[in-house]
């Protein structure tokens, strides 16, 4: 019994440990009518603000975490100003090594605010080249025309290192305006694995209360 506790233990510490030791570097891409220009890079978050091409205001912030050995690829948001054209802002986290093999992907798109006429669809994807701005797609929202959400789950088999990307594809018309619209990917969780972390929570908790009792 004592080798099971200390086993559950030793697993949840080293889910921590390896949540610590995560390390990724998120960039931004715009694009209107040309190639994709990298306007920011950072190791875990990256932002920018400022005019971009037709668009008068383009903030972008990208935000990369972990959890249970899971990354986490959320609170990307987006606001956009502008009076016409089409714009697509990319957002890429690189270097994520857990989990690997086939993974279930949840993919939430929210849009907010959208002026008449404007429209905009979001795209998740998986690269496991480690790449920049692509690789397979995982799920798209439906394109909208008014504030709304929607929610996706795919599979993708990956190895080694890889990296996620978000895509948001901003149609504005004539109307001045602006939008506001943000994605979020988490890798979901097997069973087995939350299984394990809540054991070895439960057997961690049971250690200590009877640490204090004993004091």
């Amino acid at each position: 019994m004592k080798r099971m506790v200390f086993m559950a233990v030793l697993a949840v510490l080293a889910l921590v440990f390896v949540s610590g030791a995560y390390a990724d570097t998120i960039t931004i891409g715009l694009q209107e009518g040309g190639g994709i220009v990298t306007v920011a890079s950072g190791s875990t978050t990256a932002s920018f603000s400022g005019s971009f091409g037709t668009f008068s205001l383009v903030n972008v912030n990208g935000t990369g975490t972990f959890s249970l050995s899971l990354p986490t690829f959320g609170s990307n948001t987006l606001q956009v100003a502008g009076s016409g054209g089409t714009l697509n802002v990319f957002v890429t986290d690189q270097g994520i090594t857990s989990p690997t093999g086939l993974t279930d992907f949840l993919s939430a798109f929210t849009a907010n605010l959208l002026p008449l006429g404007w429209t905009v669809t979001e795209s998740t994807y998986i690269d496991t080249s480690n790449g920049l701005f692509g690789g397979t797609l995982l799920n798209s929202s439906p394109t909208f025309t008014t504030t709304g959400s929607a929610t996706g789950t795919n599979s993708a088999s990956t190895s080694g290192t890889y990296s996620a990307t978000e895509l948001f594809v901003i149609t504005a018309n004539a109307t001045p305006g602006q939008t506001n619209d943000t994605i979020q990917l988490t890798a979901v969780p097997e069973p087995g694995t939350l299984a394990l972390f809540g054991s070895g929570l439960f057997s961690l908790a049971g250690l200590m209360r009877r640490k204090l009792l004993q004091a």
